[in-house]
């Protein structure tokens, strides 16, 4: 972690800017005021972690896959000392799975269930005339 301090100061710099500014961190949200394909990710690991397993789904299909890549990254990397073996597959897949998912649940969910709902104020909106209307 220390050789990364510049990084996470500016990760945490960012952090409270965009929250003062946007009310929001993504910069999906900020950019275009719609959820990306991880929105609810960070959540969902969390529900999973305390044992809010149908909360953490609901939230997020892949938050139980994300805790059980970090074991196996873990596993290997620290306990064995070995590269992880398919980590760029199985990022790769999580990338394909986490877009048809979102592809998927914007058409279910948008406008009317948080977090797939479109968020005002943002970059698009003021940029440029009329973006509002579109996501009306």
């Amino acid at each position: 972690m220390k050789n990364y301090w510049a990084a996470i100061i500016v990760v945490i710099v960012f952090y409270f800017l965009m929250h003062a500014l946007f009310d929001a961190f993504c910069p999906s949200v900020i950019v275009f005021g719609l959820p990306c394909p991880g929105c609810g990710l960070t959540r969902s690991v969390l529900f999973f972690v305390t044992g809010q397993w149908e909360r953490s789904f609901l939230l997020h299909p892949l938050g139980w896959a994300i805790v059980v890549f970090a074991f196996y990254f873990a596993f290997f990397r620290y306990v064995r000392g070995k590269r992880v073996p398919g980590v760029r597959w199985i990022l790769l897949g999580f990338i394909v799975v986490a877009i048809v998912l979102f592809v998927i649940r914007m058409g279910m969910y948008f406008p009317d269930r948080p977090p797939y709902t479109y968020n005002s104020g943002n970059l698009a909106e003021m940029i440029l005339p009329g973006y509002k209307e579109i996501w009306r």
